[in-house]
């Protein structure tokens, strides 16, 4: 049998060596369940969108995108993944697609009008998930956890 190497403390090593301490493994672990979580609670509530497609409309609804390319951007996903969920949410009845008057190539992406009816209450949800996840942590936890979080996104969007 092969002996395992000896893990190095968090002293020695503060990043971790990978695997299943290491901080990519836990933030991938922690992005996995906080995504499963919020689509249980989505779905437990009778609402027919799901965690990923709760990001798109929220998005759109902040007017931080308006075209498949910027909601990619801010999700870091590719225009192809991004646009795949907004035609789902178009065949919902969520997203509406308007040509772009200066480009007719681009089409522009709205929330209808039965998303925004439905956006306070898919919010108080999420909200109220988000709520139950960040259990025993204190309001300063939250901030510096927000912020290493992008600061993390940050720097893995900038790694060559």
């Amino acid at each position: 049998m092969e002996k395992r190497r000896p893990r190095l403390g968090a002293a020695e090593n503060p990043m971790g060596r990978p695997g299943p301490d290491s901080p990519g493994f836990l933030l991938n672990q922690a992005s996995l369940a906080v995504n499963r979580t919020l689509d249980r609670a989505l779905a437990d509530s009778g609402i027919t969108v799901t965690g990923a497609q709760w990001a798109i409309i929220s998005l759109l609804e902040s007017e931080q995108a308006d075209t498949a390319s910027d909601l990619a951007k801010h999700l870091g996903t590719d225009v192809a993944a991004t646009w795949r969920i907004v035609e789902r949410l178009v065949a919902k009845g969520f997203i509406e697609k308007i040509e772009d008057p200066e480009d007719a190539r681009v089409k522009l992406l709205a929330l209808t009008t039965e998303a925004r009816k439905r956006f306070a209450d898919w919010e108080a949800i999420v909200a109220r998930t988000t709520q139950s996840i960040m259990t025993g942590l204190s309001t300063k936890d939250v901030a510096v956890l927000i912020k290493a979080l992008q600061t993390i996104t940050d720097n893995a969007r900038n790694v060559d």
